[in-house]
C-alpha cells in the first residue's frame, strides 16, 4: 500500500510538471484508468498543453518515416537473402525456368505474385517452382480461372482443379469475360488459370532473382525500373 501511495504522489508531481500520461507510465507501472483517477483534478498550464500538442504532432509526422525506414530495411534484407539464394540455386533448371517464366508472363506492377496462363504445362511448372524452388507451402497458392461466358458449361473448373492438384478452398469464384460470340469457336478452350500468392517478400525475391539472372547471363544495361529499384536498395548503406 505504501508503494502505491508513493507511486500516486510521484505521478501527481510529474503531471504538475507537464508530463503526458505515456511519459508518466514509462516511469510508473500503472494502468491508464488508475492514472486517470489519480490525475483528473490536475489542470495543465497553457504552455504545458502546447508542449504536449507539439510532441504529439511531431510523433504523427515521424511515424510514417519510421515505418518507411523499417520497410526499406526489411526489403534490403529480403533482397540480399534472395541474391545469396540465387548463387546456391543457379544450377537448378526448375529454379531458372520459373524465374524466367514469371518474368515473361507474371504480373509486374502489383507487389504480389500473379501468374496467369492457358497452358496447363506452364501452370504445373509454376506450381512446382513455387513449392520446390521458392519453398512455399502449397496452401498459400490461390487460384482463379478467367473464362469467356460462352464456355461457362465447358467443365473448365474441374479441368483446372485436376491440372493444379489443389483443393476447392484454394479456388476463388471464376471471372467470366464478356464476349460477343454466342457459340464456342475453340472446342479446346478452357480459360486462363491465375495463380496468386499474396506475399511482398516473394515479390521482392523475384525481382532480386531476375536481377541476379541478368548478371548470371552477363547482360547489363537493360534493367526494368523494378530491377533498378532493387539495385538501388542494395547499393545504399542505409536502404535510402
Amino acid at each position: 500500500m505504501k508503494a502505491r501511495i508513493e507511486d500516486r504522489e510521484l505521478a501527481r508531481m510529474l503531471r504538475r510538471q507537464g508530463h503526458s500520461y505515456s511519459e508518466i507510465r514509462s516511469r510508473i507501472a500503472v494502468a491508464k484508468g488508475t492514472l486517470n483517477g489519480w490525475l483528473k483534478d490536475i489542470e495543465l498550464t497553457p504552455e504545458q498543453k502546447q508542449r504536449l500538442l507539439a510532441k504529439e504532432a511531431g510523433s504523427r509526422l515521424l511515424g510514417p518515416w519510421r515505418n518507411r525506414e523499417k520497410s526499406l530495411e526489411r526489403m534490403r534484407e529480403t533482397v540480399e537473402l534472395a541474391r545469396a539464394e540465387f548463387a546456391l540455386k543457379a544450377r537448378d533448371p526448375l529454379f531458372l525456368t520459373g524465374v524466367a517464366l514469371y518474368w515473361a508472363e507474371g504480373a509486374k506492377t502489383t507487389r504480389a505474385f500473379h501468374f496467369m496462363n492457358s497452358d496447363p504445362g506452364a501452370i504445373r511448372v509454376m506450381i512446382a517452382w513455387l513449392t520446390e524452388s521458392a519453398d512455399l507451402p502449397k496452401e498459400k497458392i490461390v487460384v482463379r480461372v478467367q473464362v469467356h461466358r460462352v464456355y461457362a458449361q465447358s467443365g473448365f473448373d474441374e479441368f483446372w482443379k485436376t491440372v493444379t492438384g489443389l483443393p476447392d478452398p484454394q479456388f476463388r469464384t471464376p471471372t467470366f469475360k464478356p464476349t460477343p460470340h454466342k457459340i464456342k469457336k475453340n472446342a479446346w478452350y478452357l480459360g486462363c488459370c491465375r495463380l496468386s500468392v499474396y506475399s511482398v517478400v516473394l515479390f521482392w525475391k523475384l525481382k532480386a532473382w531476375q536481377d541476379a539472372l541478368l548478371e548470371y547471363l552477363g547482360i547489363s544495361g537493360a534493367r526494368h525500373p523494378n530491377l533498378r529499384a532493387v539495385q538501388s536498395v542494395l547499393n545504399s548503406p542505409n536502404g535510402e
